[in-house]
């Protein structure tokens, strides 16, 4: 793994998954990203996941696709959830990573994937695959209090 540059290292520390998650780079390098979202206690029921994994997927294909486009947002994505994500229930350690796919000067595609720790076997739960488009700033909304999130997923 190569070290995060400081801007991918502020795209996960101003993300608003760190709303429901502990997020924690495992990989970096090549138009692929891995990461660990560690779900936080008090989002650890059923009704809060899928926002949460949402809001997961979103930092992921931001991270993988700052390598290629600089500051760049998702335009459309297609999301498969699979039945294990919608009974998931207590802490989980899930592991997530995506790649890019084409791409030009202004547009790139992406897949990616989250899997949940189960014993020693990671079980997928969610992929998802999309365009990421070239912005010329950082759009993220940084919110310095998390209460004013109110469990929604502001990016």
């Amino acid at each position: 793994m190569r070290e995060l540059p400081d801007v991918i290292t502020s795209i996960l520390i101003n993300h608003s998954a760190n709303f429901f998650f502990v997020i924690r780079p495992l990989d970096y390098d090549g138009g692929r990203v891995r990461l660990s979202f560690v779900l936080r206690s008090e989002f650890a029921k059923t009704s809060h996941i899928t926002s949460a994994l949402g809001c997961a997927l979103d930092c992921l294909a931001r991270a993988v696709g700052y390598q290629a486009l600089g500051y760049c947002a998702t335009t459309e994505s297609e999301v498969s959830f699979h039945d294990d994500a919608l009974s998931l229930d207590g802490p989980q350690t899930f592991i997530a990573e995506a790649m890019l796919g084409l791409t030009d000067n202004n547009l790139a595609t992406y897949t990616s994937s989250i899997h949940v720790q189960d014993g020693g076997r990671h079980k997928l739960i969610v992929n998802a695959s999309g365009t990421l488009k070239r912005q010329h700033a950082n759009n993220l909304r940084y919110i310095a209090d998390w209460r004013q999130l109110k469990g929604a997923c502001a990016g």
